[in-house]
This record gives structure tokens, C-alpha cells and sequence, in this order.
């Protein structure tokens, strides 16, 4: 069995008197794809944050690849190989498609400013490499006939598609995904699944969060659910989907309340909840 590559231990994070995470533990094997769900506002975007850095969580810690991230900076932990893409599309709207795949690519650069500023012959040569490989990254990605096309007039599936191809420029050893199918019609989605099999397949682990449940029990080896900042199953996405906490937490407890407002895990439907 694979090593594991990421761990998150007693992870707890409070904002004021509000606890948005809960003493939450799981462990990310490497060469996995592992899903994160949870009904709205489970903490699962909260989550995403502590691990890379955005937050520095109130109590535990998490672990990559046998050393402490707790607390570093964003740049650091992407400097270790941890990326990410987001809930709301942040691309550069009136850049290029590749050069917004250069400046992930430019994340793994290490020309000092003063050759950068001297145009010095390594600052030519990894200016070169980086646009060759941000080509690369968007055949890799399904869209390099856009390279030359400004983000903001690509469709919202493909602008998804050049965001994961940015985040693949930094060369993460762990892909983490923020709802990645969002506003994805049957047909992209389908794609989307290829391309994150691809992804997992070339190497790198898949960490993502999903509210479209056909999307994430198709793709994830296991599966984490939270309800309310606590971890409630954790599993095999066929053993999760079965639990009856889970079905509990999408549906709600009885006939009442909730239900029918959610769609259960496994269920032909998707939950198109925005909130983390």
C-alpha cells in the first residue's frame, strides 16, 4: 500500500466564538484520488485553507510528505508541492490563457530579481522553457487552441480547465481541487473526470471537493465526510455513501425539516450548494 503523502491531525479552527472545524483527522495516500464532501457549510473550504496556508488552524497540525506545514506561508507550502485551484474561478481575466499558465510555471523559476531586470541569458532560458511548458500544460489540458485567447472570453468549463492547468505549472505533488465540476454541463463533467484520472495517473495525488456526488463517488478512491467541522465517515465511497450519519447529514433527520432539500450521496442528482 502507498505511503501516506498528507496528514491532518486534530485539526480545529475558530473564528472568534465560531468553530468551523473539529478535532478532523485524515490521511492522504499518495497516487490517491481523495474526495472531501460534506452538505453546505461543513468547513470543508475552511479546511482547504488550513492546509494551505490561507489559515493557520486554532489547534493541530497538518503533515506532507513526513514534515510539519502548519503555519507556513502559501508561497512555501506550493514551494513543497501543494496547489490548489479555487471554489470561485481567480484567473487573470485580461491575460492570455498561456500567459496564465506561465506564471504557475514561473512559481518554480529561480531567477533573482536583478537578472530579471538585466534580462540575464537564465532569465531568457527559463522564459522560454516556462512558455514552452505552459503550452504543453494546456495541450495536457484539452484547451491549447485557446493559448492565445484572453481568460475572460473562454467558456466558464474551460476557464476550469485553465485554472487546473496554472496549478499543474507549480509541479504539486498534490493537486487539491475546489469544486471543480461547478457549472459544468453532463458533457464537461465527463471530461473533467478524464482529465482528473489523467492528472492522478501521471503521478500527482488529488485532494478535492465536490457537491456533484456522481462526480466525486465515480473518481475518489476514499472519501472524508464533515457535517458541522467534524469528520462523520470516512471510507470507500461505496461504504460512505451507505453510512447512516451521512445520509442523515444530506437529508435530515426524518421525514421533516431539510429533506428533499439535499441530494444523498450516490444519489443521481447534485447538490449545487455553493457554501463550504
Amino acid at each position: 500500500m502507498a505511503g501516506t503523502l498528507m496528514s491532518v491531525e486534530g485539526v480545529t479552527m475558530e473564528f472568534g466564538g465560531l468553530r468551523a472545524l473539529s478535532d478532523v483527522n485524515i490521511d492522504i495516500k499518495e497516487g490517491e484520488i481523495f474526495g472531501l464532501i460534506g452538505p453546505n457549510g461543513a468547513g470543508k473550504t475552511t479546511l482547504f485553507n488550513c492546509i494551505t496556508g490561507v489559515y493557520a488552524p486554532t489547534r493541530g497540525k497538518v503533515g506532507f510528505s513526513g514534515g510539519a506545514i502548519t503555519g507556513k506561508r502559501p508561497d512555501q507550502i506550493v514551494e513543497l508541492g501543494v496547489c490548489r485551484t479555487f471554489q470561485q474561478i481567480r484567473l487573470f481575466p485580461n491575460m492570455t490563457a498561456m500567459e496564465n499558465v506561465f506564471i504557475g510555471v514561473d512559481a518554480r523559476h529561480h531567477t533573482s530579481i536583478f537578472g530579471a531586470m538585466f534580462r540575464s541569458p537564465r532569465h531568457h532560458r527559463e522564459e522560454k522553457e516556462g512558455e514552452e511548458k505552459a503550452l504543453e500544460l494546456l495541450e495536457y489540458c484539452g484547451i491549447r487552441k485557446f493559448a492565445n485567447d484572453l481568460a475572460k472570453n473562454l467558456s466558464y468549463g474551460d476557464q476550469r480547465r485553465l485554472e487546473i492547468a496554472r496549478a499543474l505549472g507549480t509541479k504539486p505533488r498534490l493537486l487539491l481541487l475546489d469544486e471543480p465540476a461547478a457549472g459544468m454541463n453532463p458533457a464537461e463533467k465527463n471530461g473533467l473526470r478524464d482529465l482528473v484520472r489523467k492528472i492522478r495517473d501521471s503521478g500527482v495525488t488529488v485532494l478535492l471537493i465536490e457537491h456533484d456526488m456522481k462526480v466525486v463517488m465515480g473518481l475518489s478512491d476514499r472519501v472524508a465526510v464533515l457535517d458541522h467541522g467534524e469528520r462523520i465517515a470516512f471510507g470507500k465511497p461505496e461504504e460512505v455513501q451507505k453510512d447512516p450519519k451521512v445520509v442523515e447529514a444530506y437529508l435530515g433527520a426524518g421525514a421533516g425539516g431539510n429533506a428533499g432539500q439535499k441530494t444523498a450521496p450516490g444519489g443521481n442528482g447534485s447538490t449545487e450548494a455553493t457554501g463550504a
